[in-house]
């Protein structure tokens, strides 16, 4: 990593529901010269986290032999000897997930200062390796000759610009959020479901929470660059449905279809999100790979 107010995270591990995983990584970033022995003191570790000594110390003995081996012959400070990521995978029997590692990234430092902001970390990285994973999928799927014409979510992203609320014309209503698809213009994205199968949760709440603007600004998050995707309704009996809905939406076989008043009244079909990518997501597919092989052995034995 050659900026040094970063750490490199890997989703997965990072919301492995340990909470001693952020200070793991907390050590891995005090860890410049790569050695693996690092120091530092519960004053430092607390000012960082915002927790309480007890706390420190509570996660510090919880790591031991699964994250770090602790030098106790010196006082004073925490002396540690981290554990490698293809170990750490092993310890926490991280093998369920076809891909253990999840989606990685070097991110700042200050991202996983909070457990919420580290768990909303790793889910707007998997959401973003869902939506690649989604464009690459279905730029296979088509012939060589018309993949120019999936458009890329990231790119998309940051193309939809807003018209309004700026300059003198502060009245008019924003349209940043949406992205719009029509015609032969496909955009696949990171849904809901995508993200759940591909992190293993049970609950499409946890995903809907974490990246959401609201709950993000209760625990001083920003919020994440996304849009909705948006495709015109063309059905009449929706559309006269749309005309006469009292609320404005209908929801409809577990679509919802909406009246966007600021785009003519015209009525779109709510689809994924896409995420604009704030972090660049890192292959290291050796790395995978010998992760992958641990975690493939240690299901067979």
């Amino acid at each position: 990593m050659s900026n040094p107010n970063q750490v490199r995270v890997h989703s997965r591990v990072l919301d492995c529901g340990r909470p001693d995983i952020p200070l793991w990584y907390f050590s891995r970033w005090l860890d410049f010269d790569g050695s693996g022995r690092v120091e530092f003191t519960v004053e430092q570790a607390c000012e960082f986290f915002g927790n309480s000594p007890a706390t420190i110390y509570r996660q510090i003995k919880q790591g031991e032999g699964v994250l770090w081996h602790r030098d106790k012959k010196i006082r004073g400070s925490f002396v540690l000897y981290l554990v490698g990521i293809r170990q750490v995978c092993r310890n926490l029997h991280l093998g369920c997930h076809k891909n253990v590692l999840g989606a990685i990234a070097d991110v700042p430092a200050v991202a996983i200062a909070t457990r919420f902001g580290a768990k909303a970390l790793a889910t707007q990285l998997d959401a973003l390796q869902c939506q690649r994973q989604a464009w690459w999928a279905a730029s296979q799927s088509v012939p060589e000759g018309i993949r120019n014409f999936i458009l890329k979510p990231w790119e998309k992203a940051s193309l939809v610009k807003s018209t309004g609320d700026s300059g003198e014309n502060k009245g008019t209503k924003q349209i940043d959020r949406y992205a719009f698809e029509s015609g032969d213009w496909s955009i696949p994205g990171a849904t809901i479901a995508g993200i759940r199968k591909r992190t293993g949760w049970k609950s499409d709440r946890t995903i809907q929470r974490r990246p959401s603007t609201k709950v993000r600004a209760e625990h001083g998050l920003g919020p994440v660059g996304k849009k909705r995707v948006v495709q015109e309704v063309t059905s009449p009996d929706l559309m006269t449905a749309l005309a006469q809905s009292c609320s404005g939406y209908v929801v409809e076989n577990n679509r919802v279809y909406k009246v966007l008043k600021f785009t003519g009244s015209k009525f779109f079909a709510l689809k994924h999100n896409i995420y604009a990518e704030d972090f660049e997501l890192l292959g290291l597919r050796r790395l995978r790979g010998k992760v992958n092989r641990d975690a493939l052995n240690d299901i067979s034995t």
